[in-house]
């Protein structure tokens, strides 16, 4: 399991500017959880070293996250831009992969 949280953490990097395409959920959620441990370990860092670190990395995991929510939309057949619009978004975002090919493509090899 975290040899497969890893993957998708680094898939979510090599794929950060890309807004076409799918994402399944469970990879969805895997690399969107090692970005929030990696957050949290950042916050604590900076409570107690008074770094800018976690500003940082706040624009950074804005920038990475917004790509890959796109893509998960578009693995429910919705629009990317549904992820904005409060608990719609998340509604959508835990629902399971539609499993056939839809406008923004095939869905994932499981």
């Amino acid at each position: 399991m975290i040899k497969e949280a890893l993957q998708s953490y680094k898939e979510m990097w090599m794929q950060i500017f890309c807004l076409k395409g799918r994402i399944s959920r469970k990879k969805f959620w895997l690399a969107l959880g090692i970005h929030i441990d990696i957050f949290a370990i950042l916050y604590v860092s900076s409570l107690v070293f008074q770094s800018l670190s976690l500003e940082i990395f706040s624009y950074v995991f804005l920038l990475a996250c917004c790509p890959m929510g796109a893509r998960r939309m578009h693995d429910v057949g919705k629009s990317g831009w549904f992820q904005f619009i409060p608990f719609v978004g998340l509604f959508y975002e835990l629902q399971p992969s539609q499993p056939f090919e839809n406008q923004y493509g095939k869905p994932e090899n499981k």
